[in-house]
């Protein structure tokens, strides 16, 4: 049991924690770099203005849009014998898209999310090179209407 319950493992991970891919506070965060495979999109947040793009938008535009980006949640574990870690992990799946968060504070990681074909059903996640888990590719083509969002701006 002791074992199960080890906090360093997905398993521990997945049933403790918000079955979110990732929590990135807005405040942490200078700019988010979206490849949906069709575009790339780009959000940054300068002292006086957030941008799309290079269009400055309201706080309210900004901040769902960027909640809508984290709105994806984890469904299941990878089985073990298919944890992947370092950049060939997934070279042979298909890129369906990646997010990644540049930071403005001193010490905070860049973090990368890449989201790659697994199944008909879902999508393998990898943060920062490491794949344990998995989200629904519907969820996932939700979030690819980030697109439009773009386009409306």
């Amino acid at each position: 049991l002791k074992r199960m319950y080890r906090a360093d493992t997905p398993s521990a991970l997945h049933r403790s924690v918000l079955k979110m891919v990732g929590v990135v506070s807005v405040e942490t965060v200078s700019k988010v770099t979206v490849d949906t495979g069709a575009g790339q999109y780009e959000m940054r947040i300068e002292p006086e203005a957030f941008l799309l793009g290079e269009r400055a938008v309201e706080s309210e535009d900004f901040y769902a849009l960027y909640t809508a980006l984290m709105s994806v949640f984890v469904e299941k574990e990878l089985p073990r014998e298919e944890w992947e870690e370092g950049e060939m992990a997934s070279a042979d799946r298909e890129l369906l898209m990646s997010i990644t968060y540049e930071r403005n504070m001193e010490g905070a990681p860049k973090i990368t999310q890449k989201y790659f074909a697994y199944d008909e059903t879902y999508a393998a996640v990898q943060v920062n090179g490491r794949t344990f888990f998995l989200v629904s590719r519907e969820a996932l083509m939700q979030r690819e209407r980030v697109e439009d969002a773009f386009s409306v701006f």
